[in-house]
């Protein structure tokens, strides 16, 4: 119990330091800036420049990302850290209960904070995580379950052979009640892991909401619980022939064909395009099903509301920026609304790449490759620009150029080698950005938002090309009896 005791204690102090660390680190980054503001001012008002003498000299202008790039990464040895203390503190809960039975409470108590100190580093001290699947815990998982086995073999020894219930019995009736017990405990445990189910409804029910999620937003999932009757497609718009167009179809004109020169090929013709056109016009209702284009924002929208915009980016490479060192440059990817008055954002939080490397295949200054692939969804609207920062952590400051790109730029959703030309920042007091022909910002870009407007459009092209056709045919008729 002693040594349980000190165990707790050590894991208190660890938690109170813990908790004040964070507070203390975002208390000096905060000090930090202020005193870099207050410098800028002094030397703005040294340079006694009335342009740059004004109220908001002491206003920290940065973007959140910005200040972002300066607090400390989070990578897997924290992870593995987080781990090793998450099983340690398994291990106490559960060997020992039988020693100090009050301790799985108190590792409870700091798991609770401890995770609540987490969270708080996370959002104020750390940078944003990237995410990552995976299938499960990994090894961990096999350290909990033989922790579980093991947990029953020191609880039942405790019990047996240190506890006043057996002083009087032998050793060697000890040893067969020790071994007894623990093999009618696991009997009961294998037992129970059979009949318990491995994944509780709730949780069963979390994952198949995942699923729809995921379906719903990449492939368009269509609701079978819908209780809409009857043509649901025109409603949403479904485009199809008049009246009149379909009577002029069921028309039997296959007599004149043989008659008249050039009427058989464009029969033809028109036959392929009606089938296309049908085709077309099936996969549209398909779509139709799963998806309603929003005219107002541009973006196809599943049928319960969630935007399709996805946007995939490869980073290819980067020359004629002046920055330290190729390591310590990285791009900030972040969409920005165009729309005026629009300030929600457009699109999913800015994300960071990774370190660039130097550009073996370049004799180009400054030549930086990434190759580094991002997906940016949902996108909401079309009026938004893609913009990409690049950020050099060895200089001051360290935003050393920009570079912008419409999303209408990228409206007929192929893939789009890209060649954007930055502006850098320049060299003095204001540091503005100006273009540089030199610098150049290669990526490769894919804007996909909606299924239904290319069938529209195909739709439409095809209709034209039919009433050509029918326009074409009946030109020759006329030809012909007026000859």
């Amino acid at each position: 119990e002693t040594l349980l005791y000190f165990i707790y204690a050590f894991q208190f102090i660890r938690i109170v330091y813990g908790l004040c660390s964070p507070v203390v680190s975002k208390w000096y980054s905060n000090y930090r800036n202020s005193v870099k503001l207050r410098q800028a001012a002094a030397m703005r008002e040294a340079t006694q420049d009335d342009d740059m003498l004004d109220s908001d000299a002491l206003v920290d202008t940065t973007e959140p990302w910005e200040r972002e790039i300066d607090l400390e990464e989070i990578t897997e040895v924290h992870l593995f850290m987080e781990y090793n203390v998450r099983c340690f503190n398994f291990g106490l809960a559960t060997m020992f209960v039988t020693a100090l039975p009050i301790s799985p409470f108190i590792i409870c108590l700091f798991t609770v904070i401890r995770l609540r100190e987490l969270a708080f580093k996370m959002c104020t001290t750390s940078r944003r995580p990237a995410p990552k699947r995976v299938m499960d815990i990994g090894l961990w998982s096999d350290v909990i379950s033989m922790m579980c086995t093991w947990c029953i073999l020191t609880n039942v020894g405790l019990l047996v052979f240190t506890s006043n219930a057996f002083e009087e019995v032998s050793w060697r009736l000890r040893v067969v009640v020790y071994l007894a017990i623990i093999n009618v405990i696991l009997a009961v445990q294998s037992l129970v892991e059979r009949l318990v189910p491995t994944e509780s409804e709730n949780f069963r029910s979390i994952l198949a909401r995942h699923e729809f999620l995921v379906e719903k937003h990449v492939f368009g999932f269509q609701d079978l619980t819908s209780k809409d009757k009857g043509d649901s497609s025109a409603k949403r718009g479904h485009i199809d022939l008049g009246p009149l167009e379909e009577q002029i179809l069921k028309n039997d004109e296959s007599a004149d064909s043989d008659l008249i020169p050039g009427l058989k090929e464009l029969d033809a013709e028109l036959e392929s395009v009606k089938r296309e056109l049908s085709i077309h016009k099936d996969k549209l209702t398909a779509a139709l099903k799963n998806e309603v284009y929003n005219e107002k924002t541009g973006i196809g929208e599943t049928i319960h509301g969630l935007p399709l915009g996805c946007l995939s980016l490869k980073l290819i490479m980067m020359e004629g920026v002046n920055v330290s060192a190729a390591k310590n440059v990285s791009v900030v990817v972040s969409l920005k609304s165009t729309a005026r008055g629009d300030s929600t954002a457009p699109g999913p939080p800015a994300q960071v790449s990774k370190p660039g490397r130097p550009s073996p295949n370049s004799d180009k200054k400054f030549s930086i490759d990434f190759n580094q692939t991002f997906t940016l969804a949902p996108i909401k609207s079309h009026e938004a620009q893609l913009i990409f920062d690049i950020m050099d952590g060895g200089a001051d400051p360290k935003r050393r150029g920009t570079c912008k790109l419409h999303l209408r730029d990228l409206a007929d959703q192929l893939d789009q080698n890209k060649t954007l030309n930055v502006l850098v920042r320049q060299s003095g007091p204001d540091g503005k950005f100006e273009p540089d022909t030199s610098a150049r910002l290669f990526a490769r870009v894919k804007f996909q938002y909606s299924k239904v407007l290319p069938l529209r459009t195909k739709i439409y092209e095809l209709q034209d090309t039919e009433r050509t056709l029918r326009a074409d045919k009946t030109a020759l008729r006329l030809s012909k009896s007026q000859s």
